[in-house]
């Protein structure tokens, strides 16, 4: 700079650069207020910064006209955010990005139909990814889709009109797909699934959750051999000669999941366990008829890493089995006698197919002596364990097929991620055994299964080191020995939720030795205080999430501490914690500047004074004593209240409901501070019209709750969902629904707002119940 003037923006060491090594730099940034202010340096810097854009999410239909002249470059474009877009829309993307963009997301735009799939059919001859989930468009809108290509990933997810015709012509024209989701389209079956498969053959990601395909479609998806994930959750017709037809092919196979399948039970997937699948996870959680029968059987599957089988009647023995170690004396005996249980299944599933078959029959009756003669030469052999036939399984001769046999299992040692939740016949017996046998296990989920004790966590010490992850929901029979001793042993955890297991401040003093630890849930644990809560602060510096859920003794001492330790907290739960006051407010707003979402429900002694420090706009230097609960008054964290609090602007979630001192000051503070928000939950609250206004008016917001707003008047509430444009979901209370405009909640709906219309009681008896 010349003669001591300061030079121009845009004119200083980064002004010489050219354009393309300017946004290099520029692109580092990673926050988007930082990108914000960096585009209002300069009109050179804003240009650079928009012409290279090539990855875009639009937030509501106002911003497609400054998208379209400035961002030439878009590859990458996401309208999920708007549900607003229109046909014209479409067109207009379609024609200004038309073969340089390669991925478009519509997702839940409603008012999509002909007229845009027809331009993007014409425009967009490189599109390699398309997401057309919650569409309500039919089959005729669907098939310039065809003229994509190179189109890769398909998402169709809840597109219910959408049936076997549509997909066929899609598929006809684009045959390097790898990746199609049809859950929830209710209108594809079979056919449609072989007229995919059949055209498309480098498919390795397939969901077929919800749908009404059978056996038939299985038979067909088995000849496909490039499918590496495969998701079945729900299929209600899907049975055990289907799930069984997959063992003749799917060599490349690698993720299976028929969760909800509920006519699934453990001779279908048995059956697969004989097979050449290279299964590396699977999941049965909510199979009613899966149980220990199929986990002697699982470690066949040399390759599995993961497993979840949550609320599936499965016990100890089953677990044990699992893992269970066999002797070289055994091995090939239990080897050949599974063998002859796969042999029988497989001939079940035949006799399913073609149930009037007499010599089927007899197949089937022989494979089933024999399975059963080689149970009976290895019945008392060492290390064996016990498979029940299952009381379902296939029809007729299926069942009588399955024999009782006795599996000394090789074990499943690679196990990487167990989940058992609400398996309530699991105890320490099984789980000590899975500990024992699974020295790589990196998760475990053993949510609400009430039996286990602190034996199940110091096997999990002794043997589990590369814990990461720990989920012990409602599991009241542990206490601090054997939480200590996890700490102690498995310091790499990551997550830990220990919700509902009565633990102490003892128990999280343990947590020294978790440096890493990220997520901690201590939820309706009671006895927790600031004093833990200062162990978790000095401990824990990483922490990004936490909830407090009902922790009634924690304050905000203890919240000051976490707060001033825990700089990179994005997810806090202080719901119920009524100790909370607007202290509490001010040190995360001061020191937690990326939270992302907060609750605080039914705080009674929190303000709007609390939220317009979350939201940047308290200068506590104004009122630097604030009231810190019973612990009595004192300058916010202990002398260091002075000055402006700079507030949380990256919010995304914000909970105040039943905070009945919070009024519009500190809701039109959030609008001001918190540009980003999108939703907000503020029933019971004292909002009315004006700030509801100034939400209203945010370009991000997509949800509110709005049950027993009082000082709402029918008109502000009109006007607020008349200017919220990206609005998704409204929940309200139902003695409004008459007073509201129905043309303008039918227009809402209609562009994919959701109205959901609550009987709540008033506060004052909310509070009352227990």
């Amino acid at each position: 700079m010349d003669g001591g003037r300061r030079s121009p923006a845009g004119r200083g060491e980064l002004g010489r650069l050219e354009d393309d090594l300017l946004f290099g730099v520029l692109r580092r940034l990673d926050r988007r207020a930082d990108k914000l202010a960096a585009a209002l340096v300069c009109k050179r810097w804003l240009a650079v910064i928009r012409g290279a854009y090539m990855r875009c999410t639009m937030l509501h239909v106002g911003a497609l006209k400054a998208i379209l002249a400035c961002c030439p470059l878009i590859q990458d474009l996401n309208c999920s955010k708007c549900i607003r877009v229109r046909d014209e829309h479409v067109v207009a993307i379609a024609e200004r990005f038309g073969p340089n963009l390669l991925r478009l997301n519509l997702a839940s735009n409603k008012r999509i139909g002909l007229a845009a799939l027809q331009a993007i059919g014409a425009h967009c001859s490189q599109l390699q990814a398309l997401w057309l989930t919650n569409g309500t468009f039919d089959d005729a809108a669907l098939m310039p889709i065809a003229s994509c290509h190179r189109l890769k990933v398909l998402g169709l997810a809840n597109c219910r009109v959408v049936t076997d015709m549509g997909l066929c012509c899609v598929a006809a024209g684009c045959k390097e797909m790898e990746e199609v989701s049809l859950k929830w389209c209710v209108g594809v079956s079979d056919r449609g699934v072989d007229m995919l498969l059949t055209n498309c053959h480098a498919i390795h990601t397939l969901d077929l959750s919800y749908t009404k395909v059978t056996e038939a479609a299985m038979r067909v998806v088995q000849r496909h051999p490039s499918l590496a994930r495969l998701t079945l959750a729900s299929c209600q017709f899907l049975d055990d000669p289907a799930i069984a037809a997959l063992r003749h092919g799917c060599t490349a196979l690698q993720s299976l999941d028929v969760s909800g399948c509920e006519q699934v039970t453990d001779v279908g997937l048995m059956a697969l366990t004989a097979s050449a699948i290279p299964l590396s996870s699977l999941t049965a959680a909510f199979c009613s008829q899966v149980s220990d029968n199929l986990l002697a059987l699982l470690p066949r599957f040399a390759a599995l890493r993961c497993l979840k089988l949550d609320l599936a009647p499965i016990t100890d023995a089953g677990l044990t089995d699992l893992v269970g170690a066999s002797s070289p004396h055994t091995a090939h005996g239990a080897a050949a006698v599974a063998d002859g249980a796969h042999t029988s299944v497989a001939a079940a599933a035949a006799a399913s197919a073609d149930p009037n078959s007499a010599a089927v029959d007899r197949r089937v009756e022989g494979a089933g002596r024999r399975a059963a003669e080689g149970a009976s030469l290895t019945a008392d052999g060492p290390g064996g364990a016990a498979v029940r036939a299952a009381p379902h399984g296939l029809p007729g001769a299926a069942q009588a097929a399955v024999p009782q046999v006795r599996w000394a299992a090789a074990g499943c040692w690679q196990l990487e991620e167990v989940s058992l939740r609400r398996c309530e016949a699991v105890g320490d017996e099984g789980l000590t055994a899975l500990a024992a046998a699974s020295p790589a296990l990196q998760s475990l989920d053993i949510t609400c299964c009430s039996a286990v004790t602190d034996a199940t966590l110091l096997a999990l010490s002794a043997h589990c080191s590369r814990l990461s992850c720990v989920r012990m929901e409602a599991c009241r029979g542990v206490s601090d020995k054997g939480l200590v001793a996890l700490f102690s042993h498995c310091t790499g955890l990551t997550t830990l939720d220990l919700t509902d297991c009565g633990i102490s401040d003892s128990t999280l003093q343990g947590l020294q030795h978790c440096p890493s630890l990220q997520s901690l849930k201590l939820g309706f644990d009671m006895d927790v205080t600031d004093a833990g809560l200062r162990s978790v602060a000095a401990s824990c510096s990483s922490l990004t999430e936490l909830d407090l859920y009902r922790c009634e003794g924690v304050s905000c001492t203890g919240i000051a501490a976490v707060a001033r330790s825990c700089p990179q907290l994005l997810t806090l739960n202080l719901s119920y914690c009524q100790r909370i006051r607007d202290a509490a407010l001010i040190a995360i707003g001061r020191h937690c500047p990326c939270l992302r979402n907060l609750e605080v429900r039914d705080a009674p002694h929190v303000t709007s004074r609390g939220l317009m420090a979350i939201a940047g706009q308290l200068d506590v230097s104004q009122a630097p004593q604030l009231a810190c609960g019973a612990e009595g008054s004192g300058q916010v964290e202990g002398g260091e209240g002075e000055g402006r609090v700079a507030g949380c602007r990256e919010l995304l979630e914000v909970d105040v409901k039943q905070c009945s001192g919070v009024d519009d000051h500190g809701f039109i503070a959030l609008a001001k501070g918190c540009i980003d928000l999108r939703q907000a939950n503020l029933s019971y609250t004292r909002i009315s019209d004006a700030g509801l206004a100034a939400l209203a008016g945010m370009a991000c917001m997509t949800k509110f709750n709005l049950v027993h707003c009082t000082h709402l008047s029918m008109r502000g509430l009109e006007a607020a969902l008349n200017t919220c444009v990206g609005l998704k979901k409204v929940k309200l209370l139902q003695s409004w629904r008459p007073l509201i405009s129905a043309h303008l909640v039918a227009d809402l709906e209609e562009s994919g707002c959701r109205f959901r219309w609550m009987d709540k009681p008033p506060l004052d008896a909310l509070r009352s119940q227990p």
